[in-house]
C-alpha cells in the first residue's frame, strides 16, 4: 500500500520539482531562420471567399458573382426603419453544405424592436450576445432547412423563419428581423 502511494504521490512531484529546475537552468534555444525557408501560409479558398465577402459591400458585386441581393421591398423597408429601435447585430456567416461544393451566406443582421424602451433593454451586451447567439442558432436551423438550400436565398422567408424563432425565445419585444446586406458566395468541395 505504501509503495503504491509513493508510486502516485511522491514521483510525480519528485519529477515535476526536477523538470521545472532542469527548464531554469537550460539556456533558452533561439531558432532563427531565413526568410526564404519560412512559407507564406496559404488560404483555403472557403477562407478566400470569407475574406472577400467581408470586405465588399452588397451593392459592388454584381449578381453573376454569387451575390444574393436582398429583395427591393426589404431594402427599402430597412432604410426606413426608425434606426433607434434597431438593435445592429453585425455580420454572421452560416456554410450551406451540398454534395459538390459549399455555399457560404454572409448576411448583416438588424433586428428592429418594438419600441425605444425594448431596443434600449437589447442593446445592453449581454442582451445583445444572446440575442446574436438565437439569430445564429436560428440561421443554422435554416441551413439544414429549406431557407438557404435553393440556388438563391429567399430573404423573405429567411426573415419570417427568423421573427419566429426569435418571439419565441425573447417575445413580443421583437417586431422584425431586418437583413441589412446578403451575400453568397459557393466554393466547390476538395
Amino acid at each position: 500500500m505504501q509503495k503504491t502511494a509513493i508510486a502516485f504521490v511522491a514521483l510525480p512531484l519528485a519529477f515535476a520539482a526536477a523538470g521545472y529546475a532542469g527548464g531554469q537552468v537550460m539556456p533558452a534555444a533561439v531558432v532563427t531562420a531565413a526568410p526564404s525557408e519560412i512559407d507564406p501560409p496559404g488560404q483555403t479558398p472557403a477562407a478566400q471567399v470569407l475574406d472577400e465577402l467581408a470586405d465588399k459591400e452588397s451593392g459592388q458585386e454584381s449578381p453573376d458573382e454569387g451575390a444574393a441581393t436582398p429583395d427591393a421591398d426589404h431594402s427599402q423597408t430597412a432604410a426606413a426603419r426608425n434606426e433607434a429601435n434597431v438593435v445592429r447585430l453585425g455580420r454572421m456567416s452560416v456554410p450551406v453544405y451540398r454534395a459538390h461544393s459549399v455555399t457560404y451566406v454572409v448576411s448583416e443582421i438588424g433586428v428592429e424592436m418594438r419600441d425605444t424602451e425594448a431596443a434600449a433593454k437589447f442593446s445592453d451586451a449581454e442582451n445583445t450576445s444572446r440575442l446574436r447567439d438565437a439569430v445564429l442558432a436560428s440561421l443554422h436551423r435554416a441551413a439544414e432547412g429549406l431557407s438557404l438550400t435553393g440556388e438563391r436565398v429567399e430573404t423573405p422567408r429567411l426573415a419570417e423563419t427568423l421573427v419566429a424563432d426569435l418571439r419565441d425565445d425573447f417575445g413580443a419585444d421583437v417586431a422584425e428581423v431586418l437583413l441589412l446586406s446578403l451575400l453568397q458566395a459557393e466554393v466547390p468541395r476538395s
